[in-house]
């Protein structure tokens, strides 16, 4: 993740984005990405229609 980040900034991105179910959060991926600077901003929804 840090070699991503580092490319980024050098390609002249602005901003990174990913996503993660929620039960990431008890697992400590949510945790990980904090400490890489990520903050959480959204809530997303999801319809299934079958």
């Amino acid at each position: 993740m840090e070699r991503v980040i580092s490319d980024a900034r050098s390609a002249g991105c602005h901003k990174l984005q990913l996503l993660s179910h929620k039960r990431h959060a008890a697992d400590g991926a949510h945790d990980l990405y904090a400490s890489l600077g990520f903050t959480p901003e959204a809530e997303g929804f999801r319809l299934y229609l079958t």
